[in-house]
């Protein structure tokens, strides 16, 4: 897996491309050093935190969903 590191003010945006689903993400806030990130894509994309994507993911195995 590759990593791209940007650069990006409040209010720009970067967009990210998968296949047929396009993700926009928005710096919303910068207060200190924390960033405020807002994430515009279709209700078939799932955009979580990484926990809680492990989460998930853990709850499908022991339900045996693969």
């Amino acid at each position: 897996m590759g990593v791209l590191v940007l650069t990006r003010g409040k209010l720009q945006t970067v967009v990210i491309d998968a296949g047929d689903e396009t993700i926009e993400v928005i710096v919303a806030e910068i207060r200190g050093d924390k960033v405020k990130l807002a994430f515009s894509a279709s209700k078939k994309v799932q955009i979580n935190r990484p926990e809680i994507r492990e989460k998930k993911l853990n709850s499908a195995k022991k339900d045996g969903v693969s």
